[in-house]
């Protein structure tokens, strides 16, 4: 069965010319908005993500859910998965589009493989104070 190794939320992700290896920059978990309900962010954002055990070409999509009322707020095209082994691990970047953020609070990125729930990624938005 398909595994999600690693799901982070980061600014971006690009591979080194050198290595191969894909570098993974400026990870976050929590993101501060102004005044709700119009704190929507304008930040380019990227989900890396790694898959270990992909035995077959499959497909696999991404929700964006509002936690507390349990609303999926974005669903992300499909993507396919192919790997020449199931010992090779697939590392993906999917560069995200800006993200609807109607209130403080949690919300996750919850992935799936052909309709099988495979892992999520929890992050909290919180309101910009005020300085004093």
């Amino acid at each position: 069965m398909i595994v999600l190794q690693s799901i982070i939320l980061c600014d971006c992700v690009y591979v080194d010319a050198d290595t191969g290896k894909m570098v993974i920059a400026g990870t976050f978990h929590e993101i501060t908005v102004g005044e709700t309900p119009t704190g929507y962010p304008e930040r380019a954002a990227v989900l890396y993500l790694a898959f270990r055990d992909v035995r077959k070409d499959c497909s696999f999509e991404i929700e964006f859910v509002d936690v507390a009322n349990n609303k999926t707020l974005l669903h992300f095209e499909t993507f396919k998965l192919h790997a020449a082994s199931p010992f090779e691990t697939v590392e993906l970047a999917v560069p995200l589009p800006e993200l609807p953020l109607p209130q403080p609070g949690p919300y996750s990125f919850d992935v799936f493989c052909e309709q099988a729930f495979l892992g999520t990624l929890r992050i909290k938005v919180v309101e910009e104070k005020e300085a004093e």
